[in-house]
């Protein structure tokens, strides 16, 4: 891949979407009358900044997983909208399994909590592909129900 400025490189595609849009959002800045500037230095603070940073990929990481819970059926031609609900259960196995472990030590203790959160998004994910393999049922509708689960 050479990186010679090319639109059928998705490296300068990708260098150029990200130059747009921040000159698109720096003119909404000026157009509500606040300092484009704000812009650059909220982005330097979130990514730039070792506390930042921290709290960019604390919120960022369930939406990645979630985002792949999607990405990933739908590449095999599968359509996944529980991905929510998948979150859910995986979040409070979480607080479950942390309760559970409390006493352990942290490089066994913290392995099995993410285990344990992934088994349980899998398993409620897993409902859905039983009933579309046993019952015929359309992923859409099984995994829409799915993404509201009934306490």
């Amino acid at each position: 891949m050479s990186l010679r400025p090319s639109l059928n490189n998705p490296v300068w595609r990708s260098i150029i979407a990200v130059a747009v849009s921040l000159v698109v959002a720096s003119g909404l800045l000026m157009g509500l009358g606040e300092r484009p500037t704000l812009l650059f230095e909220a982005l330097h603070h979130s990514l730039f900044t070792s506390f930042g940073l921290g709290y960019t990929l604390f919120y960022a990481t369930p939406l990645l997983f979630t985002g792949l819970a999607v990405a990933i059926p739908y590449r095999a031609g599968l359509f996944n909208i529980g991905a929510e609900g998948q979150l859910l259960w995986g979040a409070i196995s979480v607080v479950i399994a942390g309760r559970a472990f409390q006493g352990m030590p942290g490089l066994l203790g913290i392995p099995l909590i993410i285990l344990s959160s992934a088994l349980m998004g899998a398993a409620w994910g897993g409902l859905a592909g039983w009933w579309k393999a046993k019952r015929g049922a359309h992923e859409v509708i099984v995994t829409r129900w799915a993404a509201y689960p009934r306490y």
